[in-house]
């Protein structure tokens, strides 16, 4: 693969998104992360190891932060702190995503208002705050 580091990264993991298996492909892209993290590009880092995680299914996520982790130790295990971050994030989206299907079959059964922000602790306008919002990112992902 040629090109910049960006560009050799962006086909190497867009690649192991397709490859039936895909650990021989991110083996290749990770010490291209660490020469990324040496160069100062931390934040397009950040991009690559999302786009991994979101794409890449269980345990391979696992082995992949455990590599980039030894790969790029920093101080007190910041890329693993970097990437335990990103999982978190990514389990508060899918649990915001649940109570927002919680709440619509709740709607959809006719339940009112009072009963479903008691259940959920969440009111009608943050109901619809959070709808919009999660509407516009998957346009926005959908987009891309």
């Amino acid at each position: 693969i040629r090109g910049t580091l960006k560009g050799r990264l962006a086909q190497l993991i867009m690649l192991a998104y397709r490859a039936a298996v895909a650990w021989p492909v991110l083996e290749r892209a990770l010490p291209l992360l660490a020469e990324l993290a040496r160069r100062g590009g931390r934040e397009q880092m950040r991009m690559f190891v999302l786009y991994v995680l979101a794409t890449q299914e269980e345990p391979l996520r696992g082995r992949f932060a455990e590599e980039l982790q030894r790969q790029i130790p920093g101080p007190e295990g910041e890329a693993m702190n970097y990437v335990e971050e990103i999982k978190q994030q990514g389990r508060q989206e899918g649990r915001q995503e649940g109570r927002l299907e919680t709440i619509e079959g709740l709607l959809r059964e006719g339940i009112g208002w009072p009963v479903i922000q008691s259940a959920t602790g969440i009111d009608e306008q943050t109901y619809r705050t959070l709808k919009r919002d999660s509407t516009n990112g998957t346009e926005r992902a959908a987009s891309r």
